[in-house]
């Protein structure tokens, strides 16, 4: 709608105008003869439709506003900067041979019990490239000391948290929480407090330091790093760091269940920072949307799969029970029965809903009920990492959520590479697909499980220049490889759509797809 008055048209272009306003009133009073209608001037349709496009852009930006504010209804979003892994120096390095002689070395093994090692080691599929601090690699006969175990700590934590500051380009200063998660070594100080002293970092920088989570333990300190930059009031960044330390968890007893644990179990760690301050999306890697958390600490077969305890001979070590397959497959399948309906598309959950209700009436017509549909994950993600826990156990979720070689190949390379590095494998898993390429609007999922027995995952999701980003313990990150300019109120001037879509879905009213379809001229 244009008159001269607006748009400068000519005399003549208005009289076409208006001669198109007057054909449709008398179509509107042939198709409804009943109606009362008001016939407004050409002029005042324009004006209410541009209060209109006003009232439509006001309350998007300001619902954008609360969005990054943090104000209900939405909750404030979390970014994920950058992440760093820690690389071992190569003289680290542990082939099968070293291996073996480095075990000998230490008196503490019979001859069966070597063999026994050597036997999983070559069936383990970790390659004869993978590290051991240097306590148990450089040293003949180990040192498996509490001052060499916190030297390995300092290294890995240290290297992983300085390449991560470097990738931000931001100081140590800049960090207001940190948490740390490692399994099995809690010394006092705790490693938390160990990084504040490494890096100078400020008197007020809120630490928390996780212990006993297991190899599903990053998911956890992410989380809860979540959880604390949501309840800043402007603002704030975390560093979180996740390792498992090798050299006072090396086991020197006799017992074939917690023998397994010296064959897979090696040197690693990761460091992630997030960030809550609205103009760090401006060059963040990833958003943080999802996380989905199982525990089946419940049940007595799932608790004691994975246990540390001491031998009949007084020496500590952590045993794995051969139920630990079974355990891990239930667990997974419950934590993506979570999932499933929020990632997959809608052709799959029907397909899924479908043949459940099939299989019911299977059950009630006294008939062998037909298999359920697994769903094809690479549709929700096209970048999976589960962790690398040990072959055995990869193979197991592959053959039960039915997914190739191809899926799982991160998965698989991280394990052949760095081995079993407890809770930061999904990391070296992730930075595998970065360096395979991840694009804009792919979707990562991570997948982490462990003693509890716990299975958590996140899903990323591509939203800025270099970037990635959940519904329940699930990471969504999303990578997004777009430049990521300051959103114009005017993008949502098109429809009134912009302003009833975020009152029933907000989630929708900042798609960065959704954007830029309707930013495209």
């Amino acid at each position: 709608v244009c008159s001269e008055r607006w748009l400068g048209l000519g005399d003549a272009a208005s009289r076409v105008l208006n001669d198109s306003h007057a054909r449709v009133h008398s179509l509107c009073r042939l198709a409804f003869p009943d109606a009362t209608c008001e016939c407004l001037s050409t002029d005042d349709l324009l004006t209410k439709g541009v209060h209109l496009a006003l009232v439509c852009a006001l309350a998007a930006f300001a619902l954008h506003a609360c969005r990054l504010v943090g104000v209900w209804p939405f909750r404030r979003p979390v970014y994920l900067l950058d992440f760093a892994t820690y690389e071992p120096p190569p003289e680290y390095e542990v082939s099968f041979s070293k291996f073996s002689n480095r075990s000998r070395a230490a008196g503490a093994f019979s001859e069966e019990s070597m063999e026994f090692q050597e036997r999983m080691l070559y069936r383990s599929g970790l390659s004869e490239h993978t590290f051991f601090p240097a306590s148990l690699s450089m040293m003949n006969p180990p040192q498996p000391t509490m001052a060499r175990a916190r030297e390995e700590a300092l290294e890995v934590l240290g290297g992983a948290v300085q390449k991560a500051l470097d990738a931000c380009k931001l100081r140590p200063r800049d960090i207001d929480v940190l948490v740390v998660n490692c399994s099995l070594f809690c010394p006092t100080p705790s490693l938390a407090a160990m990084v504040v002293n490494r890096f100078r970092m400020r008197s007020d920088v809120v630490l928390y330091n996780l212990g006993g989570m297991g190899c599903s333990s990053s998911p956890l300190a992410v989380a809860l790093a979540r959880d604390l930059l949501r309840t800043r009031r402007l603002g704030g960044r975390a560093l979180v760091c996740s390792m498992e330390n090798i050299t006072q968890n090396w086991y020197r007893g006799q017992e074939r269940s917690m023998l397994v644990s010296n064959t897979i179990f090696r040197m690693g760690g990761a460091a992630m920072i997030l960030s809550t301050w609205p103009w760090d999306r401006l060059r963040a890697k990833y958003e943080l949307e999802h996380i989905v958390r199982v525990h089946r600490g419940a049940n007595d077969e799932a608790y004691r799969c994975i246990y540390q305890c001491e031998d009949d001979n007084g020496v500590i070590g952590v045993r794995l029970t051969p139920e630990i397959l079974g355990v891990a497959a239930r667990v997974v399948r419950l934590n993506i029965t979570m999932l499933a309906p929020r990632i997959l598309p809608i052709d799959e959950i029907v397909r899924y809903g479908v043949v459940l209700v099939a299989s019911v009436v299977d059950r009630l017509r006294g008939r062998k009920p037909r298999a359920l549909y697994v769903p094809d994950f690479t549709k929700a993600a096209q970048h999976i990492c589960i962790h690398a826990g040990g072959r055995a156990v990869l193979e197991v979720l592959q053959r039960e959520l039915h997914l190739d070689d191809t899926a799982l190949a991160a998965s698989y390379f991280a394990l052949h590479r760095m081995g079993n590095t407890s809770s930061s494998s999904i990391w070296y898993e992730l930075g595998f697909h970065e360096a395979g390429g991840v694009s804009k609007g792919d979707r990562v999922w991570q997948l982490a499980f462990g003693s509890g027995f716990k299975c958590n995952s996140y899903v990323l999701f591509q939203i800025l220049p270099n970037a990635s980003g959940s519904y329940a313990m699930q990471f969504v990150l999303v990578k997004n490889n777009e430049h990521s300019a300051c959103m114009s109120p005017f993008t949502y001037i098109f429809s009134v759509y912009w302003v009833v879509l975020p009152i029933a879905h907000p989630q929708f009213l900042f798609s960065r797809k959704l954007l830029s379809v309707a930013s495209r001229p």
